[in-house]
C-alpha cells in the first residue's frame, strides 16, 4: 500500500500522524503481515488462565517490541545513510529468518518437540515481570517477518525525515505507523485468551494448525524470494488457475489423511502444497517479453543518461533497484514494461542504478540524492538536479505513472 510522499510532507503534523497510522492498519492486508494474525492468536491464546487485563498488557509489549524494531532502523538508517532494507537482502540475515520460520513449522505440526519447552516458558514467565520481556521479544521478531511488506511504506516515511532534516520528526512518524500496525494484534491478543477456554483436541485443532502452517509456509517463500528465482517455475497466468486445482485437492487428501492416522509429515506436505497453489496470486508474474519496438534502454550512469537526456525533452528518469526489493521487481513488471507506459518513458532519458551490493559507489549516490531505501524512482533536470515534488517511493500502478510522466513533462515546458 503506497504512500503519496509530498501528501505528507505538505501535510499537517496531524494530518501527516493520522496518515501514517492509519497505513499502519491497512498494512495488516499485506501478505506477509496477514499470516501473523494466526501466530499472535495462537501465541496469546494457548495460555490458560491468563486474564483478558493481563493479555492486554502482554499485547502492549508485543507491540512495543514492533514499534521499538522500526523506529531504531529507521533512525540508524537515517543517521548514518544505511539503505533501509539492505541488511534483509544479505543472505545471512535471509537464511537465518528462514531457518527460525521453519523451525515455527516444525514445532507447530509437532514434528520436531522441544523437551524442555515447558521449562524455558516458565523460565521466561519470570523474566521482565511475567512474560513482559518474551512478548517484547515476540514483537520485534515479529516486526522482521513483516519487513519485506511494509519496507515500502517505511521507505517512504524516512524519506519524509530525511527531507525535513529532522530525525526526531521521522521517529515520531515511525512509531505512529508502529503503533498503527500493532493496534489490531492488540485486540487480537487481548480477547484471544478466550481459546484458552475452547477444548484443545479434537480434528478441527489439526486443521487449524495446517492452515495456520500453510500461512508461515507463505512467509517462507517471501522471505527467501530474493535468494531464489521463482518466476522460472511460476506458472503463467492462464495456468494458475489449472495448478492450483490440481494441488488443493491434494493436499485436502493429505490433511485428510494426516488428522485420521496422525501423520505429521503428511501435515507438513498438506502445509506445502496449499501454500505453493496460493503462491502465485500474491506475487507478480514476470511480464511476457515485450516487442523490440516496446522496449526500454536503460542506461547504468546517470551522467551518461543526462547527455542523452540533451537529445529528448531533458528530463532523466532514475530507477534505483536492487534484487531483494520486492516491490522494485513489481514495478518493472506491471508498470515498466505496460504497452501504455513504454511510448511515454521513450520521451525520456532513463537510468537504472542497482544497489544490491551496496559499495562505496552505491552509498555515494544513496546519500547524494537522499535514498533512504527502496524502491526510489527520481527525476532530474537537464541540470542534473531533482526536480521538486516528482520522486516515485513504492509501487505506482502504470495509468498514475502515465499522469505522473505527463505533469512532469507540463512543469519541464512551462518553466
Amino acid at each position: 500500500m503506497p504512500l503519496d510522499t509530498e501528501i505528507l510532507l505538505h501535510s499537517s503534523p496531524g494530518a501527516a500522524l493520522l496518515t501514517v497510522f492509519l497505513a499502519g492498519i491497512l498494512s495488516l492486508l499485506t501478505p506477509c503481515v496477514y499470516p501473523l494474525i494466526p501466530v499472535t492468536i495462537g501465541l496469546f491464546g494457548v495460555q490458560p488462565g491468563l486474564s483478558r487485563k493481563r493479555s492486554f498488557v502482554l499485547a502492549l509489549f508485543y507491540v512495543a517490541g514492533i514499534s521499538s524494531m522500526y523506529t531504531l532502523l529507521g533512525v540508524i538508517s537515517a543517521k548514518t545513510g544505511m539503505l533501509f532494507g539492505s541488511m534483509l537482502g544479505k543472505p545471512v540475515v535471509i537464511i537465518g529468518i528462514s531457518a527460525l520460520l521453519i523451525l515455527l513449522i516444525l514445532l507447530l505440526l509437532d514434528i520436531v518437540q522441544i523437551p524442555s519447552i515447558s521449562a524455558i516458558q516458565n523460565r521466561a514467565s519470570r523474566v521482565g515481570g511475567r512474560g513482559l520481556a518474551g512478548a517484547f521479544l515476540m514483537g520485534t521478531v515479529s516486526g522482521i517477518v513483516a519487513a519485506p511488506c511494509v519496507g515500502p511504506i517505511l521507505v517512504v516515511i524516512l524519506g519524509i525525515a530525511a527531507a525535513s532534516a529532522n530525525i526526531i520528526w521521522g521517529a515520531i512518524l515511525l512509531f505512529t505507523y508502529s503503533i498503527g500496525f500493532g493496534l489490531p494484534f492488540i485486540l487480537l491478543a487481548t480477547f484471544s485468551g478466550l481459546l484458552s477456554k475452547i477444548p484443545r483436541a479434537g480434528n478441527w485443532l489439526l486443521t487449524i494448525k495446517i492452515l495456520i502452517a500453510s500461512a508461515l509456509v507463505l512467509v517462507l517463500f517471501f522471505v527467501l524470494e530474493p535468494l531464489v528465482n521463482y518466476q522460472r517455475l511460476m506458472p503463467s497466468e492462464d495456468n494458475k488457475l489449472a495448478v492450483a486445482a490440481v494441488l488443493i485437492p491434494f493436499s485436502l487428501i493429505f490433511a485428510g489423511f494426516s488428522i485420521k492416522r496422525s501423520l505429521k509429515s503428511l501435515a507438513l506436505l498438506s502445509a506445502t502444497l496449499l501454500a505453493v497453489a496460493i503462491y502465485p496470486f500474491l506475487v507478480t508474474a514476470a511480464s511476457a517479453p515485450s516487442p523490440t519496438d516496446l522496449k526500454i534502454t536503460w542506461l547504468n550512469s546517470i551522467d551518461t543518461a543526462l547527455k542523452q537526456a540533451e537529445k529528448k525533452n531533458g528530463i532523466t528518469i532514475v530507477d534505483f533497484t536492487a534484487e531483494w526489493c520486492a516491490s522494485c521487481h513489481e514495478l518493472e513488471a506491471l508498470t515498466f514494461s505496460d504497452a501504455r507506459v513504454v511510448p511515454y518513458l521513450k520521451r525520456f532519458s532513463t537510468a537504472r542504478i542497482d544497489l544490491t551490493d551496496f559499495n562505496d559507489s552505491a552509498r555515494k549516490l544513496t546519500e547524494r540524492y537522499k535514498i533512504p531505501g527502496l524502491p526510489a524512482v527520481i527525476f532530474l533536470d537537464d541540470k542534473g538536479e531533482e526536480i521538486p515534488r516528482t520522486r516515485i517511493s513504492g509501487f505506482i500502478k502504470p495509468e498514475k505513472f502515465i499522469l505522473h510522466l505527463k505533469k512532469i513533462e507540463a512543469l519541464k515546458n512551462s518553466s
